[in-house]
């Protein structure tokens, strides 16, 4: 797990809002559900990055709420479109793709609901293929 967070070489949530890191960490837990179950995995690696990004520990308690519901659809989309106009759009992108890769498989649930946010972010379908083989390769090298 550790290996898969290394990844991150700045904190792309530095010198965002409370409110920033909340929706970009909530948008990011949602693909822990995805395929109907969340890991310890999957809660370990959320935490770690919600104690990175300096977040309170009522956000903090406030996302980890979130990844556990499995119905959240209508607050996800809300924060999508305030993401989708910012420079987090790519990195949260690649951090779902870390997410899904925690236990080292992609499940089809998880790709879809990467490429459903990816859409709604208006990030083009080949930039996401490329992020997806970017982050394979990351964890292979385990960089």
């Amino acid at each position: 797990m550790s290996n898969i967070l290394n990844h991150i070489k700045t904190n792309p949530l530095q010198n965002k809002t409370e409110e920033e890191k909340i929706m970009y960490l909530s948008i990011l837990s949602t693909i822990a559900m995805a395929d109907g179950k969340v890991l310890d995995e999957e809660i370990e690696m959320i935490n770690k990055l919600c104690d990175i990004s300096d977040i309170s520990q009522k956000a903090k308690k406030k996302i980890l709420q979130f990844m556990q519901k499995p119905n959240n659809e209508k607050i996800t989309e809300k924060y999508i479109q305030k993401i989708a106009i910012t420079d987090l759009k790519y990195s949260l992108i690649v951090n779902m793709f870390f997410l899904a890769f925690s236990d080292f498989i992609l499940l089809p649930q998880e790709l879809r609901k990467i490429k459903d946010t990816a859409k709604s972010l208006n990030i083009p379908i080949e930039d996401v293929k490329d992020i997806k083989n970017y982050v394979k390769f990351a964890i292979k090298v385990k960089i």
